[in-house]
């Protein structure tokens, strides 16, 4: 029942992607940090055994969030969020929500998830590379950065008089 509800979904997400015009990929530079996000993934061809690099990249600040898929480096498909573009074997499936890119996976024929990993240039790359190498800093400014949303969420909350906005 419930993967009849998700394949439909699916399917309207992919009537949303439009063809890609061919550019090539540029390569991901760090100043590139402020403008888009850029995440990889290699799919094996069950076919022929082949190997396939995807790329897909969103922007940052768009007034209409949207992504861009890459095989090989050349730009094949685009679409509006949330997505599903249609890949070798499986489909990768975007998600997101107020603060960005929520949930994105490769979703196999057979409904295995896969992870899609982010560009090692990127900021999403540098904070797996910290949590990879250095665990407990990692947790500390993932528990720190929390800590500092709750302080800020609250003290926007009251005046300097201290009575409730």
């Amino acid at each position: 029942m419930f993967r009849f509800i998700r394949r439909g979904k699916r399917r309207r997400k992919m009537k949303k992607v439009k063809e890609g015009d061919g550019h090539l990929l540029k390569k991901y530079r760090i100043w590139n940090i402020l403008t888009h996000s850029l995440f990889h993934i290699e799919i094996t061809n069950d076919t022929d055994g082949k190997i396939t690099n995807y790329a897909i990249r969103s922007r940052y600040f768009a007034e209409e969030p949207s992504v861009d898929l890459y095989r090989e480096g050349k730009h094949v498909a685009f679409s509006k969020l949330p997505a599903a573009l249609p890949v070798d074997n499986g489909v990768i499936e975007i998600a997101n929500g107020s603060s960005g890119i929520n949930r994105i996976h490769y979703i196999t024929d057979q409904e295995d998830a896969l992870s899609v990993y982010p560009d090692k240039r990127s900021i999403r790359g540098f904070r797996m590379w910290v949590h990879k190498r250095f665990p407990k800093i990692s947790s500390f400014i993932g528990r720190n950065g929390g800590c500092h949303l709750i302080s800020i969420n609250s003290s926007m909350g009251t005046s300097t008089n201290g009575n409730n906005l």
